[in-house]
């Protein structure tokens, strides 16, 4: 039992600190990829689409108020002999760089940086990155940027013994600004310029289109895009360790049951209340501490492999990070620690508290236990119906505040939790008459036992009831939103084959993989293409953040085909041809808090400019936001018509598949477009979205194996505490295998209650999870798809659960023999 609880308290600080761990790697990996591209600067000056002139830097230089400053290119890459590889592309003048990121000159001892900047097509790598890529000094790196293919010589290593500094460099390629200019293709343009001002210093006046970011500002601001990914992430840890408490709960009750006649012999004798709470609480701290420590190591060694799936999310979804390793930050584990020995005093105390409160003649009587836990359950049931209020009306109250999100959630848990248990004796009651009839004597035995042991089994099957419940609303969230994203894609994905090149981008914000305009009019071409629908995307930084620029080409078919929430397609389609209107997605609307007839702000290049809302619309690709505007407003704003991708639809009884042979063909051996099948792009789209919900179904396994200790811990009791019950029944005359049924039906039965009380507190876990935390997260509708299925998974869970659990138990109480039993409780 002691063990028990110990290691059930442990595995709910490890999910804690685990996810704490892993969130906050995942940050620092940002930080550091952002302090290796921006170094130490205090502002930044960005520029439009397409970047800035580079004499705006000659200009800063020796501007008032400026101590530094340099011109930097940036952008991403792809390695083409190492599938699916972004590097950073950073493209620096060494000279002035220097304030900026002095890590890069003091690690290159030995680099001839001399050849950086006079041989071009040079760059250099972190000895990590090279290592993992088999790639050493002097050798080529082949890269593929805007579709076509370049190559670079390595020509030094960068080796830091700073852990911080290597995490900070890795999958970064360096190069002198010449260099990126000429990769990118931007030749005159710089993507940004870094500068530390002065302290106090105003900034120097600049053109409309070149705007002022603060970089401490723009790192808060990219931390903010994922805080309610990892927010939502905690929560449901916390949901771990509150099963956790159960156990503790389970075992000091435990414990007091045990010794119920010591304590009355004790009360009897004089010893004080406060004495005996002291050391009930003490018992606690037994359990807490050792299950606290035990959970922190194994917290370490969960946040390691939750750390892989955390990034991999981030990446998918909001930014490229890599790590290096898991951060032992001492406040995660401070946290964990007082949250494992606070949850251990929480869930001692009721139980330590009614040991002391009762006279010392009922503390000698079981029965007297038993009626008190009677009594328990109806003061339990009216706090936990008040509880479940709370939560409807906190729901009501309209707004958007996550925190009151997760309270309405955390009502309805514990209040759920303190219902089980006269849930559970009401559902016994009522399956009497069916037991009666079909169950026989030892289905009747089995099934009274349950609330004559009302102490032990209320605990357990809350704790069961609550576990399985989160499974099946964890669920549920996953299976809507799946659902969702399915039909989503296939009302916007609607293309036959899509032709793009790929995801190489500048930090200007500008996607250089754009098409050659006369590839697409040759692809267009190609015999059996119906027609052709152009795109690009625009990663914009406004006030409010980043900001995904979606530019469409398209015809009406197209167009009628986005999943409008709010504005009429038909009403919309004319004015948004002719380039008068903007659409905003659902998820920006939430985070601006922005409606029809609103309006916008977008910088330009002719300056900043407003624009009403008319329409909007769901976008699931990231809860950042997303702004679709048409070709014509694109070439009139931003003065481009460049395309960075194709929707072909092919004619009606043509094979796919021939087309895109023959679209390959077009586009020659040379290019470097990619074609993809209208199935591919949305198998690529659902591998991502269940990447993204591969940390909650390892939370989920998590919750099941808590429960699973939690009936462990309380049929361990129950069994320790019948053994002179049991042993009349064996004297009696009943057999071993009779007695080890009898044992497994009772377990039976609890799972059975557990799984049927589940479905229901599933059900609404789910959709509180769907209507509350996901929409005050993200800002996005789903569709609430709760199959017979999902909901039948409570009894597949719960059932075997408490089967397996009761096993051991039942297989010890068949075993032991009769006389032993009856002799030691004499």
């Amino acid at each position: 039992m002691t063990f028990l609880a110990i290691f059930g308290i442990a595995l709910g600080v490890a999910v804690v600190t685990a996810v704490d761990l892993a969130n906050q790697g995942a940050m620092r990996a940002m930080r550091l990829t952002m302090e290796s591209l921006s170094g130490q600067s205090t502002h930044r000056l960005v520029g439009p689409v397409g970047g800035m002139d580079e004499a705006v830097f000659g200009q800063l230089r020796w501007s008032q108020g400026v101590e530094h400053a340099a011109p930097v290119v940036e952008g991403s890459v792809l390695a083409v002999d190492f599938p699916n590889q972004v590097l950073k592309l950073l493209g620096v003048d060494l000279v002035a760089d220097a304030p900026f990121r002095p890590h890069l000159l003091q690690n290159a001892e030995g680099i001839d940086l001399k050849s950086l900047v006079t041989v071009p097509q040079t760059a250099i790598l972190s000895v990590e990155t090279a290592t993992r890529f088999g790639l050493k000094n002097g050798e080529r790196l082949h890269l593929l940027v805007a579709g076509k293919k370049r190559e670079v010589t390595i020509i030094g290593l960068l080796s830091a013994t700073d852990p911080l500094i290597r995490q900070g460099l890795a999958d970064t390629l360096v190069v002198d600004v010449a260099t990126a200019q000429e990769l990118l293709d931007f030749h005159g343009r710089l993507t940004r310029v870094d500068l530390i001002l002065s302290p106090g210093a105003e900034k120097p006046p600049v053109p409309e289109p070149l705007r002022w970011v603060e970089t401490e500002r723009r790192t808060q601001a990219l931390e903010g895009l994922t805080q309610s990914f990892r927010l939502n992430l905690s929560v449901l840890s916390l949901l771990a360790l509150l099963v956790g408490m159960f156990i503790i709960f389970n075992t000091i009750t435990f414990s007091v049951v045990r010794r119920r006649s010591l304590i009355g012999l004790l009360r009897a004798q004089g010893v004080t209340r406060g004495e005996l709470l002291t050391q009930l609480l003490a018992d606690g701290l037994l359990l807490g501490i050792p299950g606290t420590a035990l959970g922190l190591i194994m917290g370490v060694a969960l946040g390691k492999g939750l750390l892989i799936l955390v990034v991999q999310t981030i990446n998918d979804l909001y930014f490229g990070l890599q790590v290096t390793g898991l951060p032992l930050d001492l406040t995660v584990m401070v946290k964990g620690g007082l949250l494992g020995v606070g949850a251990s005093l929480v869930a001692a105390w009721p139980a330590a508290w009614e040991a002391v409160s009762i006279s010392p003649s009922t503390a000698l009587s079981r029965a007297a236990l038993e009626v008190s836990a009677g009594r328990g359950v109806i003061r339990a049931g009216g706090l936990g119906a008040l509880m479940l209020a709370g939560s409807g009306v906190i729901w009501i109250v309209p707004g958007h505040n996550l925190y009151a999100g997760f309270a309405v959630l955390g009502f309805f848990t514990v209040g759920a939790a303190l219902l089980t248990p006269g849930l559970m004796v009401l559902l016994v009651e009522l399956s009497k008459p069916v037991m009666r009839r079909y169950g026989g004597w030892m289905g009747w035995l089995a099934l009274g036992s349950v609330p004559r042991n009302l102490s032990r089994t209320g605990v357990a099957v809350a704790a069961l009831t609550v576990s399985v419940a989160t499974v099946v609303g964890m669920g549920i969230l996953v299976e809507s939103f799946r659902g969702t994203v399915v039909r989503w894609l296939e009302e916007t994905v609607a293309s036959d084959i899509y032709v793009s090149t790929g995801e190489t981008s500048t930090g200007a914000g500008v996607e250089v993989g754009i098409l050659d305009p006369g590839l697409i009019e040759t692809l267009a071409k190609v015999p059996g293409v119906a027609s052709v629908g152009l795109g690009r995307r625009v990663a914009l930084e406004t006030q409010g953040g980043i900001v995904n620029l979606f530019v469409l080409d398209v015809d009406w078919s197209r167009f009628s085909e986005r999943w409008f929430l709010k504005g009429d397609a038909k009403d919309l389609w004319p004015r948004f041809q002719k380039g008068e209107i903007l659409l905003v997605s659902e998820s920006l609307a939430f985070r601006r808090k922005l409606d029809l007839g609103s309006l916008l702000e977008i910088p330009t290049p002719m300056g900043i400019k407003s624009f009403p809302i008319v329409g909007i619309y769901a976008d699931f690709r990231a809860d950042t936001g997303s702004v679709t505007i048409s070709r014509a407003m694109f070439a009139h704003y931003w003065g481009e018509k460049a395309m960075a991708s194709m929707g072909i639809r092919v004619e009606e009884g043509v094979r796919i598949e021939d087309v895109m042979d023959k679209l390959k063909q077009a586009a020659g051996l040379s290019s470097s477009v990619e074609i993809q099948s209208n199935r591919g792009l949305r198998q690529a789209s659902l591998d991502i979205f269940d990447r993204t919900f591969a940390v909650t179904r390892v939370l989920r396994l998590l919750s099941v194996l808590i429960a699973f200790f939690g009936i462990w811990t309380a049929l361990m009791a129950i069994q320790l505490e019948r053994t002179r019950e049991l042993a009349v029944f064996r004297a009696l005359g009943m057999t071993h295998d009779e007695l080890f049924r009898m044992t497994l039906m009772e377990t039976g039965i609890m799972g059975i209650i557990a799984g049927l009380l589940a479905m229901p507190l599933g059900w609404f876990m789910g959709l509180i999870l769907i209507e509350v935390i996901n929409y005050r997260s993200f800002g996005w509708s789903l569709h609430r798809d709760a199959s017979l299925g999902m909901l039948a998974q409570a009894l597949v869970i719960s059932v075997p659960t408490a089967l397996v659990a009761g096993a051991f138990p039942a297989w010890r109480m068949a075993r032991t023999p009769p006389l032993e039993s009856l002799r030691e409780n004499l």
